[in-house]
């Protein structure tokens, strides 16, 4: 009997997001649910917990150095636990396949750049040109190789609004709403507070929303706050305090547009 773990190692819940529609096509493939083992940044268990096509939702670290082996066997773990029959690893990180392959999992695919084709049982994978192309174009490349079927590349994210609407009333207001992801994990990747606001008066001018949701972690929350304080305006609301799945109950019950 087949039983199908997917692999993604990157922490940014952006990248993950556009994995959705692989992912969906694994499953769809293989006719059955598929396990996800993510990096805990990702919030994946809350995130995409309304997501029928996937199992179940494990959380792994994929550290550097003495850590390294470390995460290996925590992977070997996983995987004999599970019997696993095929492992889809995502990017091109060795790890994953080195424990699948230790583990004895007979179906190793992966996009194959660098040492990791040596783990894989697979010899369908990318060119050493396809490394340039986004993570998402890498993916849908490597299911061609494979002969599964992508329908639409594009994400789309199940939520069951009514869960969690009650703890979001406040987000829940009649208008038109964008959202700014206002910080990220990498300072230096972080827009400054008044291009944001630059942006905001550039989009209010031709009439797209009515309120901007600032979304960002609550550590960041100075972030939002000096963007309410610097604009003077009454069209930001701070979401700092607000987990994900609660502001994205609030995009679909609120039917606006997302922009960030």
């Amino acid at each position: 009997m087949e039983k199908i773990c997917i692999v993604y190692t990157h922490h940014k819940l952006g990248d993950l997001i556009w994995q959705l529609p692989i992912i969906k096509a694994i499953s769809d493939h293989h006719n059955q649910k598929i396990d996800l083992i993510v990096r805990k940044k990702t919030q994946a268990k809350n995130i995409l917990i309304d997501l029928k096509h996937i199992n179940l939702i494990i959380y792994n670290d994929f550290r550097k150095g003495i850590n390294y082996w470390i995460d290996v066997i925590k992977l070997v773990k996983i995987y004999k636990k599970n019997q696993y029959s095929h492992v889809y690893i995502l990017d091109k990180v060795n790890k994953p396949a080195i424990a699948a392959k230790i583990s004895g999992i007979k179906n190793i695919i992966g996009p194959g750049f660098g040492n990791q084709k040596k783990w894989l049982t697979t010899e369908n994978i990318l060119k050493d040109t396809d490394f340039n192309l986004s993570y998402s174009e890498q993916s849908q490349k490597l299911l061609k190789l494979h002969n599964i079927n992508l329908e639409n590349p594009i994400p789309n994210l199940e939520v069951d609004i009514e869960k969690t609407k009650n703890q979001n009333l406040d987000l829940l207001i009649e208008g038109k709403k964008i959202a700014f992801g206002v910080d990220s994990f990498e300072d230096y990747k972080m827009w400054y507070e008044e291009n944001f606001i630059e942006l905001a008066n550039l989009l209010y001018e031709k009439n797209l929303f009515d309120y901007i949701y600032l979304i960002c972690g609550p550590e960041k929350s100075y972030i939002a706050k000096k963007i309410i304080s610097l604009s003077n305006k009454n069209y930001f609301i701070d979401c700092s305090n607000k987990d994900l799945l609660g502001i994205i109950t609030a995009i679909k019950k609120s039917n606006f547009f997302y922009w960030k």
